[in-house]
C-alpha cells in the first residue's frame, strides 16, 4: 500500500493575516503550496494538520481600526467593547450571558466561521489533502458544519476543530475538553463533554486508517496543576477506539524554552521538557492503536500574547516513540514559519 504523507503547519501569524479574508486566503495558500513542494508521491493520501487558535483571531476582521496602537489583547477587546456596545448588550441579553467576552465570540462568530470555512474547504479541494484545519473560539453551528452560514446553537462557545476531506466536506467537528488554567478559562469557554469529543473517522482515499482530533491539552497525560479535578486525558479513550493517526493541534501560551509558570516542580522545568514528559512523547508510550500523531504549533507574539513552540510529527517505532519530523525552530518569528513533513507507511 502506498505511504500516507503527514504535514505539520507551524505558521508565523501576524494580525495583518487577519485584516480580511484575501488576506487569510494569501497566507493560507502559501502553507499549503509550501506543503505540496514537500509532497513525494501524489498518488498517496495526504493530511495537512493546522495549529490551534489558527482563526481565533478572524473576529478581528473589519475592526483593525478599534484596536491599533493597543498593546494588550485587554486593553483591544476594551475598545471594541465600547464601539459595539450596543451589539454587545443585545447578545448578552439573548444568550443570558454575564461574560462579555463570550458575547464578543457570539456577536463576531459568523465572519470566522464564513472565512475559516471557506478558505480551508477551497484549498482542500485545490490541493487534494485531507485538512485538519486547526481550530476557532466559536459556538456550535445550528446550520450544521457543510455550510458557510452560521447560526449560534446556544450561549456556550467552545474551542472548535474543523477537519475536511478532500473536497471540501466536513469530516469531524471536536470541541475541546480540557481548558488550560489561567487562560482558556478566563474567556468564559465551555468545556465539552468528554463523550463528544471522540469522534473517530477514516481518512478518505484509506477507508482501513482512522484518524482523530485531541486539541492540544486533551493530550496531555496529566493536568497542569492539582485543581483540576475534572481533567479527562483524551488519549486512552481514542486509544481503545481504534486511532491510528492522532492530531494534536496546539497554541502553547508560555516561552518555550523558559521555566513554565505552573509547574509543582522546583526549580521548575522548562516548557518544553515538560511538554515532552506529559504530552505526546509520553502520553503516547502505554497506548497500543495509536501509530502516528501530527502535532503543529501556532507562532504569534502581538497584543501580549506569544505562542511558540516545535511542531512534530511522532511515531511508535521499534525503540518506542520516536521524532519522525521536527521543526528546526520554536520561536515566534517569520523565520520559524515551516511546514514539518513526514511519509508514513501504516
Amino acid at each position: 500500500m502506498p505511504t500516507i504523507e503527514l504535514f505539520a503547519v507551524q505558521p508565523y501569524m501576524r494580525l495583518t493575516d487577519y485584516l480580511d479574508a484575501e488576506a487569510f486566503y494569501a497566507k493560507m495558500e502559501t502553507l499549503f503550496v509550501k506543503a505540496e513542494s514537500l509532497r513525494v508521491d501524489r498518488r498517496s493520501a495526504a493530511l495537512i494538520a493546522f495549529p490551534e487558535e489558527l482563526a481565533t483571531f478572524l473576529a478581528l476582521v473589519g475592526r483593525q481600526e478599534f484596536i491599533r496602537g493597543a498593546s494588550t489583547i485587554d486593553e483591544a477587546y476594551t475598545r471594541v467593547g465600547k464601539v459595539l456596545w450596543p451589539q454587545l448588550a443585545r447578545t448578552m441579553w439573548s444568550q443570558r450571558t454575564l461574560s462579555l467576552r463570550r458575547a464578543f465570540f457570539h456577536l463576531t462568530a459568523k465572519d470566522p466561521w464564513r472565512i475559516w470555512h471557506t478558505t480551508m474547504a477551497d484549498l482542500a479541494r485545490r490541493f487534494s489533502m485531507t485538512v485538519a484545519a486547526g481550530t476557532a473560539l466559536l459556538p456550535e453551528n445550528r446550520l450544521g458544519y457543510a455550510t458557510e452560514a452560521f447560526s449560534p446553537a446556544s450561549a456556550h462557545v467552545y474551542n472548535l476543530a474543523m477537519m475536511l476531506d478532500p473536497s471540501g466536506a466536513p469530516l469531524s467537528i471536536t470541541r475541546k475538553v480540557n481548558l488550560v488554567p489561567g487562560q482558556e478559562d478566563r474567556l468564559g469557554l465551555a468545556a465539552a463533554p468528554v463523550e463528544s469529543a471522540l469522534d473517530v473517522v477514516a481518512l478518505p482515499t484509506r477507508p482501513d486508517v482512522t484518524l482523530a482530533t485531541a486539541i492540544c491539552y486533551d493530550a496531555f497525560a496529566v493536568a497542569h496543576t492539582d485543581h483540576e479535578p475534572g481533567f479527562h486525558g483524551l488519549l486512552p479513550d481514542l486509544d481503545q477506539k481504534g486511532v491510528h493517526i492522532l492530531i494534536q493541534p496546539s497554541a502553547n501560551p508560555w516561552p518555550w524554552d523558559q521555566p513554565w509558570p505552573l509547574d509543582h516542580e522546583r526549580p521548575p522545568r522548562l516548557r518544553k521538557e515538560q511538554w515532552c514528559q506529559e504530552s505526546l512523547p509520553t502520553a503516547l508510550v502505554p497506548l497500543r492503536s495509536v501509530a502516528v500523531a501530527v502535532n503543529p504549533q501556532l507562532l504569534f507574539c502581538g497584543l501580549s500574547l506569544h505562542f511558540d513552540g516545535q511542531s512534530a510529527i511522532w511515531v511508535r517505532g521499534t525503540q518506542g516513540i520516536e521524532a519522525l519530523a521536527v521543526a528546526p525552530s520554536f520561536r515566534a518569528e517569520s523565520d520559524s514559519e515551516c511546514v514539518v513533513h513526514a511519509q508514513w507507511n501504516p
